[in-house]
């Protein structure tokens, strides 16, 4: 019988130098796994997690939290820019029972309310209040007695940071592997900046609650199912509910759902039913928003005021940038400023590395951290400590390049596991000791007084009994005894001295000193971080240049507080004026 087309169609294609069985009588290689499978090897590898590595990752979750315990009681009992944004709404829910935190400027929302109710048991606790009731006598015991509800404040901030620590490693082996994951967890752990201010603010809640969307995003690639895409909306809510631009998370839950679908573009019924729960993904988004933030519609009026103001007021040396200046701003400042230069050459191979192979978990990172910068960078404003959220991923591209620069180099020298293992946690040191020890001198700091504080401890040493005095927010903290008179005024009772303070934004605003002496108050306390801007750009602000020009020429300088290696805060002058 002749042979068949087939057969000859096979012994054509089949080379003489070809060894083994025919094509026909191969194995097929598996195919790739589909988003929505993993792999069995890959089950067995996240689920035998070494019990070593555990170890290591509780040491990072242990170095986190002693380096944010570390001078937790800055400046204390004086409260010293402790957001005001976060303190008092809470401190009005817990004295009154009324839900609405009356502020949305960020929203901070994940912070509110856990300390309102905080603040209500430590009330009772600690202030003979009532456990059941809300307590009017919380503000009365907060004005007495700040220290214990700040304390109560910054501990929140601090669990947060170190919850942040186990997302970012669940992120990393989402996207990557164990061990980058666990590197970039370190190096994450060790970015100095504004999270470690041992003050009152959103950084470390927004950083988690940012992770935390970015791995629900991950296990959504993993396993499309109607329950992780509520999960996922819900999660990413909350982070819009604790600060406004976590919003880009609802363009990358869109990419993750845009990748499923393109996985089931040849599986019509499977598609449909994906597209049917990504839905219910992107609807749970405002549903977990308004969870934590239920009065975001009752009280849309004042939404819009606090809005305006966090986001449309402008504020020298932060503004003055076109949307486009601020991306380059963030890039190549910002972005610098936060990592060390053996971090950005590393996360410069990372994101390189992801570019070119385009995997889909770790495009998913590349392309959330471009997001968030180019949200960002719409507001009137820029600050660095809007990156501190999307940091930890480009620990983690650091991280990835470098594991893969290593583990490239040792296997064309051909070195041994060890001498691999070894030159891994050499490299990982080096790009860890610099943070570390910024990281240390700044809690150094941070033990001792600042200048605000010690600006605070000369005024009420030195002034006369009965003197008036204006200052800055950014000089003194307010008196620790004291009776509120108004808005910003204070009668300071501190050792019987009974000055008349007044609390302004910035002494320029009533435009000249004439003002001041009108009213009596013949003492000015200024901030070089107020005058010095302001007499550095005198074109732009041509009226505050002049006051300040005014102060400097006609008062008289009583006293100086320089900040120094052992004072942090900036220069704070005294000055007595006719």
């Amino acid at each position: 019988m002749p042979p068949s087309r087939s057969s000859r169609a096979t012994r054509r294609k089949r080379r003489p130098d070809q060894v083994g069985p025919p094509p026909a009588a191969r194995v097929k290689p598996p195919a790739p796994p589909q988003i929505g499978t993993v792999s069995t090897a890959d089950v067995a590898l996240r689920s035998s997690v070494r019990p070593s590595r555990r170890w290591l990752l509780l040491g990072v979750a242990g170095v986190a939290l002693a380096l944010h315990l570390w001078g937790i009681r800055r400046d204390l009992p004086y409260i010293t820019d402790d957001m005001t944004w976060v303190v008092h709404p809470a401190l009005g829910i817990a004295a009154t029972g009324d839900p609405n935190p009356h502020q949305f400027a960020y929203p901070g929302s994940t912070l509110v309310y856990p300390l309102a109710a905080a603040y209500h048991c430590w009330n009772a606790a600690a202030h003979d209040g009532s456990w059941v009731h809300a307590g009017p006598q919380v503000r009365s015991a907060f004005d007495a007695s700040p220290s214990g509800f700040l304390l109560i404040s910054r501990l929140l901030t601090v669990g947060y940071a170190v919850l942040s620590v186990p997302v970012i490693d669940a992120v990393g082996r989402a996207a990557f592997d164990a061990d980058t994951a666990l590197i970039g967890t370190l190096l994450a752990v060790l970015q100095p900046g504004e999270l470690f201010d041992k003050r009152v603010t959103t950084n470390s809640a927004s950083m988690f609650f940012c992770m935390l969307g970015l791995w629900c995003c991950l296990r959504l690639l993993e396993g499309p199912s109607i329950r992780n895409q509520v999960i996922t909306g819900g999660v990413i809510g909350l982070a819009i509910g604790t600060k406004y631009p976590l919003a880009t998370l609802v363009a990358t839950l869109l990419i993750a759902d845009a990748m499923i679908l393109w996985q089931l573009r040849a599986r019509l019924q499977q598609r449909t039913a994906a597209a049917l729960q990504a839905m219910v993904g992107l609807a749970a988004v405002p549903a977990g928003f308004l969870l934590c933030t239920p009065y975001f519609l009752l009280d849309f009026a004042t939404v819009m005021q606090d809005v305006g103001l966090q986001f449309g007021k402008p504020h020298f040396g932060a503004d003055g940038l076109s949307p486009f200046g601020n991306l380059s701003w963030y890039v190549a400042a910002a972005l610098p400023s936060s990592l060390n230069w053996p971090q950005r050459i590393a996360a410069l191979v990372g994101i390189a590395l992801v570019v070119w192979r385009r995997r889909f978990p770790q495009i998913l990172l590349l392309s959330f951290a471009a997001i968030f910068l180019c949200g960002i960078s719409v507001s009137s404003l820029h600050w660095v400590r809007w990156l501190i959220p999307v940091l930890p991923v480009f620990a983690l591209f650091a991280a990835h390049g470098l594991e893969t620069f290593v583990v490239y180099v040792s296997g064309h020298v051909g070195a041994p596991r060890l001498a691999q293992s070894a030159a891994l946690v050499g490299l990982v040191a080096l790009m860890a000791v610099g943070p570390l020890r910024q990281i240390v001198q700044t809690n150094q700091l941070r033990v001792n007084p600042s200048t605000y504080v010690l600006a605070r401890q000369w005024v009420e040493a030195n002034l006369p009994p009965g003197a008036r005095v204006a200052y800055e927010w950014e000089t003194l903290p307010p008196p620790r005894t004291h009776g509120l008179v108004g808005l910003g005024t204070f009668l300071n009772r501190e050792d019987g001295h009974d000055l008349f303070e007044f609390a302004i934004s910035r002494l320029s605003k009533v435009k000249t000193l004439e003002y001041y002496s009108m009213n009596r108050y013949h003492y000015l306390v200024a901030s070089k971080l107020m005058y010095g801007n302001y007499l550095a750009d005198p074109r732009r602000y041509p009226v505050e240049a002049a006051f300040y020009s005014a102060l400097l020429t006609k008062g008289r300088l009583l006293h100086q507080v320089d900040p120094s290696p052992a004072h942090e805060g900036e220069e704070i002058r005294i000055y007595e004026i006719p």
